[in-house]
């Protein structure tokens, strides 16, 4: 898990901007390839109503030495770390367990420089207090970018009438 930008915790996010996937296929003859050429470029944006795209995040409770924050988390299946903001790690009094040198792999290829990080022991809980575990997380300035909670709307009733509940909602 990573912590978002305010109050936030997230897992590493990486943010592609490639707007366009070409797909193509081998041709033989000159005409094939001609209309292979005209109808490469595919966008997706045709298979979704909003240009939001929500992310797995729930709101949770981190408990430090001195006090417990509600905070929203993101979960990244795809990241090898947990990550909490530094300023989150102060407000909780966390005390570094190791520091650990790190550097971030990207998507296309891209990595960022080493860089020294404190490793930090934190309990994470549900809000009701009915779940709570503990694993480490490393520290970082900034872990992502801003991670849009779900909009209020009419699905948000079609959701509970199906006993599917939603704990990271914007606010009305």
């Amino acid at each position: 898990m990573h912590y978002l930008q305010k109050d936030t915790l997230c897992n590493n996010v990486s943010f592609c901007s490639e707007s366009n996937k070409h797909i193509t296929k081998p041709t033989s003859n000159n005409s094939e390839k001609e209309i292979t050429e005209q109808n490469k470029s595919v966008t997706l944006e045709s298979t979704s109503n909003t240009l939001q795209v929500l992310l797995q995040t729930l709101k949770v409770k981190i408990k430090g030495n001195n006090c417990s924050l509600p905070e929203r988390a993101m979960y990244d299946s795809g990241s090898q770390k947990s990550y909490i903001r530094k300023e989150i790690a102060s407000l909780l009094g966390l005390l570094s367990l190791r520091q650990q040198l790190l550097s971030h792999a990207l998507f296309g290829r891209e990595r960022i420089n080493e860089e020294l990080h404190n490793v930090y022991k934190i309990e994470l809980g549900s809000l009701d207090g009915n779940f709570n575990c503990n694993f480490d997380v490393v520290d970082k300035d900034i872990i992502c970018n801003d991670v849009p909670s779900v909009s209020y709307g009419p699905w948000n009733d079609e959701l509970k009438s199906m006993n599917i509940q939603i704990f990271d909602i914007e606010t009305i």
